[in-house]
């Protein structure tokens, strides 16, 4: 599918944020995402590795991760990739605490589908009753 396809299949509009990753910040699909969601007026964020990236033009918040050169050339799993991991985890952090989800440093309003996550949330109503 195409990019287009993608936006208009989702019905991407006003109300979403887009968040495109691009480690060379030049990645055709993702910038294309990225310019097709910011004409729907969606809150776009570009996250790149590279300060002079494409993407870059299509974020309405622009992130650069300035990792510059890989230890082994081509490996964008190292520096590039760990450092987005980071700034997702931090943005998706940021938005949990925001939207009142955490609460005495846990997160709550979890839906625990397995044993292992019924055991979590037990524990995390003891920390909140404590």
């Amino acid at each position: 599918k195409t990019a287009e396809q993608i936006i208009k299949r989702k019905n991407i509009n006003f109300k979403d944020v887009v968040i495109g990753l691009a480690a060379s910040g030049n990645t055709p699909f993702t910038c294309k995402i990225m310019e097709e969601a910011s004409k729907k007026d969606s809150l776009t964020i570009a996250i790149s590795n590279n300060p002079k990236g494409e993407i870059l033009k299509f974020g309405k918040i622009q992130i650069i991760l300035n990792t510059k050169e890989e230890v082994i050339a081509g490996s964008t799993r190292l520096k590039a990739a760990t450092a987005q991991k980071i700034c997702l985890n931090t943005i998706s952090s940021m938005l949990m605490t925001k939207m009142g989800k955490v609460k005495k440093g846990v997160m709550i309003d979890m839906v625990p589908t397995n044993q292992k996550l019924k055991q979590r949330k037990k524990l995390i109503a003891s920390i909140l009753n404590r």
